[in-house]
């Protein structure tokens, strides 16, 4: 099974999908953890350069350059743990392309599409957990928890607002898949929201 985390910045993806991992593997399953941009010592290099926003002069030149990436990080990593019966937490995946290219910079979702094909053919999680909470309460996670900033983590919060909206639009979208998160309250009581979505998937 692959399972993705999905949402805005400090909505506790990160967390949760460690959580995740320790509750799975408390029922005798091989779990693993992975990220995105990265995965792979060859995505983890571009993550860098992506995530630092210099030299990347428009939308589409950061969605090819995140393609490269999620091919070596599908190919090379998802996709062998898969064959190996383990199950795949990626903090991150696909929908967030659709989101920060296509939503907030406006590449066009069908060009998004596309390429997507071309790179990892029609190859989607099994379940995407899109954590939902108020992008204020979020950003002030992030202020007050993360030592090194990100170009995303400066942007003000109208941006992380359409951010949240555009991830509600997706789910809507991909109901079948996307399933959404109230990621409000305690870590505890966020996770137990996770493992009832998980455990019906499951059983």
């Amino acid at each position: 099974m692959f399972i993705t985390f999905e949402g805005g910045e400090g909505c506790g993806k990160s967390t949760q999908a460690k959580l995740l991992k320790e509750y799975l593997e408390s029922k005798s399953k091989k779990v693993a953890l992975t990220r995105e941009p990265g995965g792979t010592e060859f995505a983890e290099k571009l993550r860098e350069v992506l995530l630092s926003g210099e030299g990347i002069s428009d939308p589409l030149t950061e969605f090819l350059l995140l393609s490269v990436a999620r091919r070596d990080h599908v190919i090379n990593f998802i996709k062998p743990k898969l064959m190996d019966g383990e199950v795949v937490i990626s903090d991150r995946f696909i929908d967030s392309s659709f989101v920060y290219q296509g939503y907030l910079k406006e590449l066009p979702l069908n060009v998004i599409e596309q390429i997507t094909g071309l790179s990892i053919g029609d190859f989607m999680p099994d379940i995407t957990l899109f954590l939902n909470i108020d992008p204020g309460i979020s950003m002030k996670r992030v202020l007050e928890n993360r030592q090194v900033q990100t170009y995303y983590d400066k942007k003000d919060i109208s941006f992380h607002t359409k951010i949240n909206d555009s991830f509600l639009d997706l789910a809507k979208k991909y109901k079948s898949r996307i399933k959404v998160i109230d990621a409000s309250g305690s870590q505890e009581e966020v996770f137990e929201r996770i493992k009832n979505v998980i455990d019906e998937k499951t059983e």
